[in-house]
């Protein structure tokens, strides 16, 4: 083998070498960048979780506010009926006054009569 020709195939062997070291890289970074989606993912899967969770807690807290949305409801109608009650029991003490101012006038009315 001649000297130029020993020299061109070194410098191929040397190319070669230099490309293999770049497809080790190339890999090496293929791995890194497949492990950062893996990471990714899960992270993703994480959140999607956490949204499921934070959805449930919603449907929850809507749950206990529709709840307690019925019982103010209950609670505004006991309130009413209470408010009517009192009305009559009102117009019911009206009445025993007026009652009594008769009564009193009719006893002012028939005192000056006993007095003897």
């Amino acid at each position: 083998m001649g000297h130029w020709a020993k020299v061109r195939f070194e410098g191929a062997t040397s190319g070669i070498k230099a490309a293999m070291l770049r497809f080790k890289d190339a890999t090496f970074d293929i791995r890194t960048a497949m492990l950062r989606f893996k990471g990714a993912t899960s992270d993703i899967k994480g959140a999607t979780s956490d949204i499921k969770g934070a959805t449930s807690d919603i449907k929850a807290a809507t749950s206990s506010i529709k709840g307690a949305m019925f019982k103010l409801k209950a609670a505004t109608s006991d309130i009413k009926g209470a408010m009517f009650k009192l009305k009559a029991a009102t117009s019911d003490i009206k009445g025993a006054m007026f009652k009594l101012k008769a009564a009193t006038s009719n006893i002012k009315a028939v005192t000056p009569r006993l007095k003897v």
